[in-house]
């Protein structure tokens, strides 16, 4: 088996095992927005990450 993945091509074998079609499961004029991308979403998340990491360190280091 290892010469025939040897010289066929290890993804010539494999390739019918995986799909290489992709579906789409979103909906069509639906949009994502990144909560980063407003000013507010970012100071929120900034100050959230603060806190977390102030916990953490505070029980964890001391």
């Amino acid at each position: 088996m290892g010469r025939r993945l040897r010289d066929r091509g290890i993804l010539k074998i494999l390739a019918p095992a995986f799909p290489t079609k992709t579906v789409n499961y979103s909906m069509e004029g639906e949009i994502m927005k990144n909560p980063l991308d407003s000013l507010w979403g970012t100071v929120i998340a900034g100050v959230a990450l603060t806190a977390v990491l102030f916990v953490f360190a505070r029980n964890f280091l001391s």
